[in-house]
């Protein structure tokens, strides 16, 4: 199911649901302490989207086990983020939605709360802002404990949970995801360090053979994507072209990347070359699976990315990332490690990711089109010290 179809039916079933189940909560919420076990022996985690925040939630993963020792910590997400799941070695076990379709939501969502029912969960923690979704799951866990977030926009949901945090915009995301941790006893003083990502040898050997040694001598990766969630975040293709131009120019590789479904978007940015430029240019979309992008990316000197999942990905392997904010708050989404550079011009209706379903601009994302392709090519080439 695309993103806005999930989104519809979340807005028009979630709130007679939420209003459903709060009435069912409020009556056997006072049972449920009874069950309440001292140790805890099951946690489930949900987040349903985005690569990147479920990267990003790695920091509250390893403070809860590190709490509870010996608790069994479960993730709870969408089945499309299987790829990077399977690498998180901080992650015990994964209960995943089926997203194909409606009618596959609706079995995977029945079997998930079959499981969680008999396994007895102690602690969930809900990760999701606006989700009536996850809301609900959470409330069908049967977990006493119920941790999640609220915001005046996300209020309806609130009596689900029996733990609230306030979903603070100024706060960077890892904050916060560790604000819902600290409420169950997470020590504040913790390791704030993404991942790790588990990268194997038999990664790195698949993506030699796909690609030549002479291009992975020395190279940049250039992701000019952006996922369903916020298209808007994506920095216009002319300002790409312009960069691998210059880049090819001073003779260094450019390498492109990309899923499946975005290749005719990044063949779009591969016409606005020069043929010249094309030829020293190498579109790797769609070509590569994820253990094979993890380890371009691991092997490049540099990325320059929009906010999307490589940019957390990047970051998380320590490399050199030119992040393209805009929609988003880098503040809130971004990083303040040395070896990141954030580009971001501040513009009256931004941010505004966290305020509509859909930024207003409706695709014309004057904060994006403001960054200077000239900014960052200075600061690539700076880097490269060419």
């Amino acid at each position: 199911m695309k993103f806005s179809t999930k989104l519809k039916f979340d807005r028009w079933i979630g709130p007679p649901a939420v209003f459903i189940l709060t009435l069912i909560v409020r009556i056997i919420s006072p049972l449920g302490q009874k069950r309440f076990r001292a140790k805890v022996k099951n946690i489930v985690i949900i987040k349903f989207y985005g690569l990147g925040s479920i990267i990003q939630a790695t920091p509250l993963i390893k403070g809860l086990k590190e709490t509870f020792p010996g608790a069994k910590v479960t993730l709870l997400t969408a089945k499309k983020n299987k790829p990077l799941i399977e690498r998180l070695s901080c992650i015990d076990d994964v209960l995943y939605v089926d997203e194909s379709s409606l009618i596959t939501v609706l079995i995977s969502t029945y079997q998930i709360i079959g499981l969680m029912y008999e396994r007895k969960i102690d602690l969930i923690f809900d990760l999701e802002l606006y989700s009536n979704y996850s809301a609900c799951l959470s409330a069908l866990s049967g977990a006493y404990k119920r941790y999640g977030f609220f915001r005046l926009a996300s209020q309806s949901k609130n009596s689900l949970y029996s733990n609230r945090v306030f979903f603070n915009t100024g706060e960077n995301i890892r904050t916060l995801y560790l604000q819902l941790g600290i409420t169950a006893g997470v020590s504040s003083v913790y390791d704030a360090s993404l991942g790790p990502i588990q990268v194997y040898a038999s990664d790195h050997h698949a993506l030699s053979k796909k690609l030549s040694s002479k291009v992975l001598e020395k190279f940049v990766v250039i992701n000019p994507n952006a996922s369903e969630l916020c298209l808007e975040r994506r920095w216009p293709l002319q300002n790409f072209s312009e960069v691998i131009s210059i880049l090819t120019d001073r003779g260094i590789k450019c390498v492109l990347i990309g899923s499946q479904d975005e290749i005719p978007y990044v063949m779009k940015l591969e016409n606005l070359l020069t043929p010249t430029t094309r030829k020293k240019v190498v579109n790797t979309t769609g070509k590569l699976n994820f253990g094979e992008l993890l380890a371009l990316i691991q092997r490049s000197q540099c990325i320059l990315t929009n906010d999307t999942g490589p940019m957390h990905i990047a970051v998380t392997f320590k490399k050199t990332t030119f992040c393209l904010f805009g929609p988003v708050n880098p503040r809130h989404y971004g990083f303040d490690e040395l070896f990141s550079t954030t580009f971001y011009n501040k513009v009256y209706c931004s941010p505004c990711l966290r305020e509509f379903d859909f930024p207003p601009c409706r695709g014309n994302n004057i904060c994006m089109q403001m960054i200077s392709s000239l900014d960052v090519l200075k600061a690539i080439l700076d880097y490269l010290e060419i």
